[in-house]
């Protein structure tokens, strides 16, 4: 979109592109709607909150200096100023515009962290920790407090100090936050307690397994590397105070401050990777999906996350409906990145989700070399395999692939219910069949697909008063889905409930955004069911991504 030349037609615009959550457009507009009316304040307010939210930080701070010309004793404005100073090194005039910004609890923290920081730029430790302990009244700040406490005490060289601080830190509820945990781990690596800096990083693991930046803190320890200090100056430091207040922002469900708050941790500190994460992160939150595909962009080539982006680039490129440059984008991936396993599972999950089952087939085959020897966790790897082998016609690889994941995972749902269906639908193994999709529905008896398999593996068999009890079990946990009232429609027609099968028909046909199908169900509503024919099949299966 484009800025009009309408004063009305701009802030219109505006308001309606914020709304949306389309920042870029929504500050464009007002900044439009400004020029033609620069002495309006609550559009200035507005195009100096979107600029902000949108990025535009230096252009945000030459309008928070024109509100403060205009009101002085506006606070978040002084906010932006102090860092401009702060980031220029203008320390001293950073503290008096920092001070002036504090406006209730969470932006008097939000000061006093930024002024404790630009005192320790200048030298003055002793000062910048008073400031923090002097901030004590909420228990609730306890985290942040201990937290830059530590980190300004380990850029002093006071390691005792630090060490207990970060101890601190954990207490205080640190031991579930990434950086906290990263921080106090690698100061053990650099005071040489690899061990207990180990055993930090596997127990956050436990709460988030597979984290790639615990997995590189793990690795790193095993090959007796020492990592540089994760935040080495005031400028790192202010960054991290303001991404900390984002996180906690957007852990609480709020929308336009985090935006604003993680725009400024950038401002800081342009690389900040975790920063980058968690805007694209909310980006995708709202559908801006082209955005957050960019900000995966920024994420650089020798982050711990640097792979975790890169797929989420695919997966927006995807959602955005250009699959075709997604499997392009994975392709270059995988080529750049080859021992990725993530990367091919993904570009697996792609093609099968495109129906290429044969590329699909491959790409998994790849995955499952990469992966070495066979573990419990990549039981999905056969199982998605086999999905794609059976769709491309390969049954006799697909039935393997079935069975070998049931033996990495006995009792997994998912692959006890296709396998066990494909069978059924080969009327072979039958009783064994039909025992594995009992025990998928027992295991998962809220998943609505599972249980159609299992209403409908009834049909097939001809046991058709059964089917219509599970059936319309499965309705009932999917009500939406087309394919399950179909089932029911079909298996109401086989104990003469015609009506109710038609008015089942009709509701799979309103809900049905299969093309090939709708001839096939208004046949049945023009002429019933005759002999054996009966509804198309629909089969639980994995997850569209399993990298997700």
């Amino acid at each position: 979109m484009r800025p009009g030349h309408s004063l009305f037609g701009n802030y219109l615009a505006a308001r309606h592109a914020g709304a949306v959550r389309d920042t870029a457009s929504a500050a464009d507009y007002y900044a439009s709607a400004l020029a033609r009316d620069p002495d309006n304040e609550v559009i200035l307010d507005r195009a100096f909150l979107l600029q902000l939210a949108d990025g535009q930080v230096e252009k945000a701070t030459d309008r928070a200096c024109e509100i403060i010309r205009r009101t002085p004793d506006k606070k978040f404005p002084h906010l932006i100023i102090g860092l401009s100073d702060f980031r220029n090194g203008d320390f001293s005039s950073a503290r008096a515009n920092l001070e002036r910004s504090a406006d209730g609890p969470f932006s008097t923290l939000a000061s006093t962290l930024l002024i404790a920081w630009a005192h320790k730029a200048e030298g003055e430790t002793d000062l910048a920790l008073e400031l923090i302990d002097n901030f004590n009244s909420n228990p609730a700040f306890d985290i942040f407090r201990f937290y830059h406490r530590a980190l300004i005490n380990e850029q002093a060289g006071r390691t005792e100090a630090a060490d207990r601080d970060f101890q601190a830190t954990l207490d205080s509820g640190g031991s579930n936050s990434i950086r906290a945990v990263q921080a106090y781990g690698q100061f053990l690596e650099r005071a040489g307690r690899g061990e207990e800096a180990s055993a930090l990083y596997k127990d956050f693991s436990r709460a988030a397994p597979n984290h790639p930046l615990i997995k590189i803190a793990l690795d790193r320890i095993d090959q007796n590397q020492i990592p540089a200090p994760m935040v080495p100056d005031a400028n790192y430091g202010a960054a991290e105070v303001l991404y900390g207040l984002a996180s906690a922002l957007a852990r609480d469900r709020s929308i336009d401050l985090p935006f604003v708050y993680l725009q400024l941790t950038l401002y800081m500190r342009d690389d900040f990777d975790v920063a980058l994460l968690l805007l694209a992160d909310l980006m995708e939150a709202v559908g801006r999906w082209e955005e957050a595909a960019d900000v995966y962009g920024r994420v650089p080539s020798d982050s711990g996350i640097y792979a975790h982006s890169q797929l989420q680039i695919a997966f927006n490129l995807e959602r955005m409906e250009k699959s075709d440059e997604a499997v392009r984008f994975l392709r270059r991936v995988t080529e750049r990145q080859p021992g990725d396993m993530d990367a091919v599972v993904a570009l697996g999950d792609l093609l099968r989700s495109r129906e290429d089952y044969g590329a699909s087939a491959d790409a998994y085959g790849q995955a499952i070399l990469l992966a070495g020897e066979p573990e419990r966790r990549h039981w999905s790897l056969f199982y998605a395999r086999g999905i794609a082998y059976e769709r491309s016609g390969r049954w006799p690889e697909a039935e393997r692939d079935f069975l070998f994941a049931l033996e990495l995972e006995p009792d997994q749902p998912l692959v006890l219910n296709y396998l066990g269906y494909s069978w059924v639908e080969q009327r072979h193994n039958l009783d064994q069949a039909l025992e594995m999709i009992r025990l998928a529905v027992e295991l998962r008896p809220n998943d609505g697909y599972i249980v159609d398999s299992l209403g409908w593996a009834h049909y097939q068999l001809g046991q058709y008063e059964i089917a219509v009890e599970h059936l319309e079990q499965a309705v009932s946990l999917r009500p939406e889905d087309p394919v399950i009232n179909d089932h029911l429609g079909d298996a109401y027609w086989k104990v003469g409930r015609e009506i109710e099968a038609r008015f089942q028909w009709r509701r799979a046909l309103g809900l049905s955004s299969e093309e090939d199908q709708v001839p096939l169900i208004e046949k049945k509503l023009d002429q019933g069911i005759r002999g054996s024919q009966g509804s198309h099949i629909q089969k639980a299966e994995a997850p569209k991504t399993l990298t997700q």
